[in-house]
């Protein structure tokens, strides 16, 4: 936009005027009334960041070094029709928030017996700033206008650790799903379960942000979601932000990582692409855990974006459309020792003796080996798009809106294994769909000529899940979910349900540029509502330890008999829905006091508030209400000093908090046991069923077996993080960069359970433990649980804040632009994480982890679930010129070729060991419950093992593109492309076999099988073997 409007012309001068006027600025009182100016322009909204935008900042100053005031300052794209004037301050000091990152952006300045300043073509990326220190000459003096060192070659505004993943990235690097999980990957100090496709930050469990365009578009009603941001196809991305450890007091919402993304816009010249990828199993490798499994299958993706100017220099728009469509095949295996063979093909017999009877047993492995080595059938058809529109009404007003949206429906896709390892393709499986949708509207305008910048938004964030049971893939027992030594067999308890989160986010940031402070300040308020449609475990659950147990229940079981480890069940009402209000004040300050030194002082708060639970346990009164925390005050601070125009150090410390998920909430909103109720029952439990009933209703259920959770009254809040990083980048050219960092990162006050219905043990056993020969090698004392506090419950979990993590963790970043088209970029990280809440989740609470010893957490404390020593990423993109000349022949065969690809080489991530308790185990002594060796009822983990120290092998993977780009004519190009995701067939373990003991009469024999491999899998397709695909792309 290259016209100002007349009345903001008027207003200029207006503006002008007073600030020649109230020479107070100078001192902290007009400072802090500038600040009270500015909240009166923001009370229109609310605020949190300018997230999803770059800025450009800095100083001009006279030949002497002095800072020039009433200097023009005008940034400009002339392809996105931005041209933004703002007024040096009286310390020379220019800010130009809120820039759409892209490429083709210039900077000039004039000033009244100065020089004229320009410096042509350089790029702004999405959460940087680039910050200019720019020295003009009057009109008389001799010399030419120095502008390649007015910016330096590093980095002087960046106090996190962060990755840029640049336009070219997103268009040239393959990655398998097209969506920006592997491009987050390539990021320091992250990793991934290749199984469930969840990607943590510096080994920690909690959430990771994404923000588009400065809107938060994260599902958090889950802890951890594996997919980010299933709205945006690849080709609706233009620039994307990782922030892997500190962050500004603009952004908040999470303690794991952040990622800042960019949508694609419009510009004054039309372009566009449409393609395909096509895969049809033909160049792929087989699972290595089912070599004889050749599934067969196919999936087209195919779409296509365009952009360009309704208005030029004023309306610019921008669609994306992508459709997936494919079928695959599964094929269902039980690897399980206690149950099958090492192939997981069959039922071993010898699992299978007495006391259950021949005819019992051949019944029971009849029923298993119905769902061994089957083939299980999937398909899925998938919609997404985007479409944005940006109106540039002068240069002081612009407007963008934008919409986008994914409708999915996968049957059979609720489990993605290709070759399963524990049974989990039949009955656990169920018909997955997803649907997102998101909106965004946002004004930015420019105030008191460019002093003072607003940025209100209002945007939408919807997900809904849904998994719904295939009939077809039940067996014989129908929905009962039934679990033989950790491997279900029946239905999954888990099914149907239905999970959605709608987050309406209201949003206004102020930035003022006062003397040499650069300060942003705003509030935020999220109307978020949580909905589900689920009762966890309707159909009841059936727990046993041994496939002999099962069989003696399963058939022939004339006498009633009950010889499973434990029953449970879920009632009550099916849909529920509550509203959480999040509200975020933040204020910051960017200070630079002297040439190199720069610094960023800032505090966040957030509160969320929360829902009243419908109904109040009168046993206990503290499920009547969750507490609300007004804690939640994150104090953030980054320096940064340029010993060199090639050379800073950075540091930075800060508080993050995880916001609250709705999984939890959700758990202690029903945790009454009136609108939702879970029932646990031991056999031996009076009015405990036999199988395979259930229990009719919640007027039937037996006493003793109610379960209730509830908050630890007002001490309940969230868990944070206190991040501290240390920094040195060095220019090693014009070239390269290298930076090396250190992150340190201590998680406080995480969930934790611990069950108050367990009176304090008085009784200690010793189970004698044997080895593979039989022989007794040693005995391990535990105390055992045998008593109830309230006899009529059965477990009373209070979830409180007890756990604790902690990381630390060296990086480096290399980035090198190699002569004739080669550009590559390495990251390497070294780290340790370690936590004390890596228990198996109690099945009704969501995340919420177990714990071997009922309030104990620190005997649980080991390495983290995400621990991975070792992690390094390269990156490359070589284009190569093999031939000089332009005839047909250079053009179409010798050259326009491009080979890029991902390198992923990784160290272990590790399991923990099992144990598989059968029955009661000493006489004279009744434990409470029979899943764990101490009668707790807690996490079956062997105590005398350390924690999470099964490795399952290290990763190294290489994926691949290469395109052959073909001019079709002037504006149209045709490329051609093979891509292959583990191009060379490294397989890896992502999963390895945990039993090590079974308990019976206080012997402990060992399992075999123990820590080795069982699965390959890898997200989405299910499996990390090889997997190739043919494009065609043609690009206007």
């Amino acid at each position: 936009m290259k016209q100002r409007a007349t009345g903001g012309r008027s207003l200029l001068a207006w503006n002008r005027n007073c600030r020649h006027a109230l020479p107070l600025w100078r001192d902290s009182r007009s400072k802090a009334g500038l600040l009270l100016l500015a909240v009166l322009y923001a009370a229109s909204g609310k605020a949190q960041s300018v997230a999803g935008y770059g800025a450009v900042t800095g100083i001009v100053r006279d030949s002497a070094g002095e800072g020039i005031p009433d200097s023009t300052v005008v940034v400009s794209n002339a392809g996105l029709g931005i041209e933004r004037e703002v007024m040096t301050s009286d310390d020379g000091v220019f800010s130009t928030p809120a820039l759409v990152p892209a490429e083709g952006y210039n900077l000039k300045i004039t000033r009244k017996g100065f020089k004229d300043w320009e410096l042509k073509s350089f790029e702004v990326y999405i959460g940087r700033t680039l910050n200019f220190d720019i020295t003009i000459l009057q009109e008389n003096a001799s010399g030419e206008l120095e502008t390649q060192n007015a910016l330096p070659r590093v980095d002087a505004t960046k106090y996190s650790v962060s990755q840029s993943i640049t336009p070219r990235d997103v268009e040239t690097l393959p990655t398998a799903t097209r969506r920006m999980d592997p491009l987050v990957l390539t990021s320091p100090a992250t990793t991934e379960d290749s199984s469930s496709g969840i990607i943590a930050f510096r080994g920690e469990p909690f959430t990771t942000a994404v923000f588009t365009n400065g809107a938060y578009t994260t599902n958090t009603y889950f802890l951890q979601k594996p997919g980010l941001a299933p709205h945006l196809t690849q080709d609706a991305i233009g620039q994307m932000q990782v922030l892997s450890a500190g962050g500004s007091s603009e952004l908040g919402w999470s303690a794991g990582g952040m990622v800042n993304t960019a949508t694609r816009a419009g510009t004054n010249d039309l372009h566009g692409q449409v393609f395909d990828y096509y895969n049809n199993r033909s160049l792929d490798a087989g699972d290595r855990f089912a070599p004889g499994f050749r599934p067969t299958g196919f999936q087209h993706q195919a779409g296509g974006s365009a952009g360009g100017a309704i208005l030029p220099d004023h309306l610019f728009w921008f669609g994306n459309i992508e459709y997936i469509y494919g079928k695959s095949e599964s094929l269902n295996r039980i690897t399980n020792p206690l149950i099958g063979v090492p192939s997981g093909t069959a039922v071993w017999p010898a699992n299978c003796g007495a006391p259950a009877t021949p005819a019992q047993c051949t019944a029971a492995i009849n029923y298993v080996n119905s769902q061994m080595n089957v083939i299980v059938p999937g398909s899925m058809h998938s919609w997404a798009g985007l479409a944005r529109f940006d109106y540039r009404l002068n240069q002081d007003n612009s407007f963008t809106v934008e919409a986008a949206a994914l409708q999915r429906h996968a049957p059979n896709g609720a489990e993605t294994e290709e070759v399963a390892n524990n049974g989990g393709l039949l009955g656990s499986n169920a018909n997955f769909g997803e649907e997102t949708r998101y909106g965004r509207a946002n004004w930015n305008r420019s105030l008191l000529d460019g002093v003072a910048f607003n940025d209100l938004r209002v945007s939408l964030f919807h997900d809904r899940i849904s998994n719904y049971t295939n009939p077809a893939n039940l067996p014989s027992t129908g929905a009962l979910a039934i679990d033989i030594a950790g491997t279900p067999v029946g239905g999954n308890p888990n099914f149907p349900m239905a999970q959605s989160e709608q987050r309406w986010q209201y949003a206004d940031n102020m930035s003022l540029t006062l003397n040499s402070h650069l300060v942003k300040l705003g509030f935020e308020y999220n109307r978020r509502t949580d909905w589900l449609n689920q009762v966890f475990n309707r159909f009841g659950t059936y727990n046993y330890p041994s496939l002999t147990a099962f069989a003696q229940d399963f058939s022939g079981n004339a006498n009633a008999r009950k010889d499973y480890t434990s029953f449970s069940q879920g009632f009550g009402l099916p849909v529920i829905a509550f509203d959480s209000p999040e509200m975020a004040i933040f204020v910051q300050d960017t200070w630079r006091p002297i040439r190199r030194f720069s610094m960023d002082i800032g505090v966040r708060w957030e509160k969320t508030f929360m829902p009243k639970p419908l109904y109040t346990n009168a046993s206990y009164f503290q499920t009547g209400s969750i507490p609300s925390t007004n804690k939640a005050v994150a104090p953030r601070v980054g320096l940064s000093y340029l010993l060199t125009r090639s050379t800073v150090i950075r540091g930075s410390y800060g508080f993050f908090f995880q916001p609250f998920p709705g999984q939890l909430l959700e758990a202690l909103y029903n945790g009454n046991a009136i609108s939702q109720l879970a029932i646990s029952l031991n056999p031996n439990q009076t009015g405990s069923p036999f199988f395979p009933r259930v229990i009719a209703g919640p007027t039937s259920v037996p006493s003793g077996s109610t379960n209730v959770t509830y908050p630890l009254s007002a001490k309940f809040r969230n868990p944070y993080t206190r991040q501290y990083t240390a920094s040195i980048e060095r220019s090693l050219g014009a070239k390269t960069s290298l930076t090396v960092s250190f992150i340190g990162s201590r998680g406080y006050d995480l969930w934790t359970v611990a069950d108050q219905n367990l009176n304090v043990p008085t009784v200690t056993k010793g189970y004698v433990v044997d080895n593979a020969s039989g022989t007794a090698v040693m005995t391990y004392y535990t105390p055992i649980w045998n008593v109830k506090t309230n006899t009529g419950f059965a477990h009373a979990f209070i979830v409180n804040n007890q756990g604790a993590s902690w990381y630390h963790a060296l990086t480096a970043q290399l980035t090198h632009q190699f002569s004739r088209g080669l550009t590559f970029q390495g990251s390497y990280t070294w780290s340790h994480a370690i936590d004390n809440v890596s228990g198996a989740p109690v099945p009704w609470l969501g995340f919420l982890p177990s714990n071997a010893f009922t309030g104990d957490y620190r005997t649980d404390q080991g390495n983290s679930a995400f621990d991975q020593r070792h992690r390094g990423t390269v990156t490359w993109t070589w284009t190569p010129r093999f031939a000089k000349g332009n005839s047909v022949l250079d053009r179409y065969f010798v050259n326009g070729w491009t080979l890029s690809g991902i390198g992923t080489f990784a160290s272990s991530m590790y399991e923990t060991p099992i144990l598989v308790v059968s029955g009661q185990q000493f006489t004279g002594t009744t434990m409470v419950y029979t899943n764990s060796l101490n009668g707790s009822g807690g996490w079956a983990r062997v105590p005398f093992l350390p924690v999470s120290s099964l490795p399952t092998g290290p990763q190294y993977t290489v994926d691949g593109r290469l395109a052959r780009a073909l001019p079709v004519t002037e504006r149209i190009r045709a490329t051609l492309m093979l891509e292959a995701f583990n191009a060379l067939n490294t397989q890896y373990n992502t999963s390895v076999g945990t039993i090590a003991y079974t308990a019976t009469s206080g012997v402990l024999k060992p399992v075999a099988g123990l820590g080795v491999g069982n699965a390959a899998n890898g997200y989405p397709f299910g499996t990390n073997a090889r997997r190739a695909q043919v494009v065609l792309r043609i690009e206007f």
